[in-house]
């Protein structure tokens, strides 16, 4: 995604605008963001969460457990 320079003159302008305190906000959600895309597009996924419900395997059948997983999602149990 591109940003044209009449964006960031934008951007600048709303800046500006802003207390000190909120422009420090705005600089640290920047770095935010862009961190979380840079731990977003590197590495191969590592699946180290493979294996952790295996103990539920004795309690459920697979579609048990799925219908049981919905459950816990949307807080119903």
């Amino acid at each position: 995604m591109s940003t044209s320079t009449e964006d960031l003159k934008g951007i600048q302008r709303e800046l500006k605008k802003l207390p000190p305190e909120d422009r420090k906000k705005v600089v640290d959600f920047a770095k935010y963001l862009r961190q979380r895309r840079e731990q977003k597009c590197t590495g191969a996924p590592t699946f180290d969460w493979a294996g952790r419900l295996e103990h539920l395997g004795e309690k459920y059948t697979g579609v048990e457990l799925e219908d049981q997983a919905t459950r816990w999602r949307s807080g119903y149990e």
